[in-house]
This record gives C-alpha cells, structure tokens and sequence, in this order.
C-alpha cells in the first residue's frame, strides 16, 4: 500500500477516480441514512480504494490516506 508524501484532497482522489464522486453524490440524496447504508456503500468504494483497489489504479487510489479521506467523505455524505 502506498504512502502519499503530500495531503490528499477530495478532490484529487475524485479526479483519479470519478466514481468516488458519483457515489458520494448518490450518498448525499438518501434521507435518513443509517449505519447499514454507511456499511453498504464502504463496500462499494472498497473496491476502488485502499486494499480493493485494483493493480492498475492510480497509486493515491491505494493509500490508506485516501481511503480515509475517502470514508470521511462518505460518512459526511450520509450526514452520520
């Protein structure tokens, strides 16, 4: 996993990956989300982020700083 050397932003990881955005957009439009929502949606972005993210992804998708980012995003997102 790599380590980024520079603070990672929203809205580079969105850059690399648009569809952290796209989930993070639908995230925004439930009303009421709860943590089964939360769990539902970690899933899908651990499949492009951190450990889940592919062999061929940009290194920053693969960080753990930018799975943090990430999962704060999302639970911003969810209003949790």
């Amino acid at each position: 996993m790599a380590t980024a050397s520079f603070p990672i932003t929203l809205a580079a990881i969105v850059e690399r990956e648009p569809r952290v955005g796209e989930l993070l957009e639908d995230a925004r439009q439930l009303e009421d989300a709860d943590w089964e929502d939360y769990s539902w949606y970690k899933s899908i972005l651990s499949r492009f982020m951190g450990w889940g993210a592919p062999a061929d992804a940009d290194p920053l998708l693969g960080s753990s700083e930018a799975y943090m980012v990430a999962i704060d995003a999302l639970v911003e997102a969810l209003g949790l």
